[in-house]
């Protein structure tokens, strides 16, 4: 297995595990600081695996930064929520994690000439969207997060390449 496909497969286990734990914490009643302990420590696991591949790739080097930035988003969304002014974007973190990763995927893809991986990316905006139209999806979101943004890495990374 390649490099870029073995850090394919680590950020979808990442996210996996990282947004079913997420849904867990969030319906029960540990108080939402691990979540940000979660996502600093998973987060970091990638990232360190990121850079020690990156040294011999400059693909991995410009996808540890595009993760990291999209990552960065996602975790300043994560942590305006817990403020209780900030509240209602809680609703909205999926949305916009679904819809930030996607177009991210789309552009990285396209640039990368690898059309079938753009579908992923749509796919990921689809979902944002039915997200946002549907409100009572907002209450398994973060599970929603991890089933589609999880597997497909998980599957391209091991099947793809």
């Amino acid at each position: 297995m390649k490099d870029g496909n073995k850090l394919e497969v680590l950020w979808g286990v990442i996210f996996l595990v990282g947004f079913v734990l997420t849904q867990y914490i969030f319906m029960s009643s540990i108080r939402n600081v691990f979540v940000v302990i979660l996502w600093i420590v998973l987060g970091a696991m990638g990232l360190v695996n990121n850079i020690s591949l990156g040294f011999r790739n400059k693909r991995i080097t410009k996808m540890t930064i595009n993760w990291t930035l999209i990552g960065a988003i996602a975790l300043i969304g994560a942590i305006l929520s817990f403020n209780e002014i900030y509240m209602f974007s809680i609703g909205l973190l999926g949305v916009i994690v679904f819809i930030v990763f996607g177009i991210f995927s789309i552009a990285f893809n396209i640039i990368a000439n690898k059309s079938l991986r753009s579908i992923v990316g749509i796919i990921w905006v689809l979902a944002g969207i039915a997200l946002f139209l549907i409100p009572a999806l907002i209450p398994i979101q973060f599970a929603l997060l991890g089933i589609f943004l999880g597997l497909p890495l998980i599957v391209y990374g091991i099947f793809l390449d």
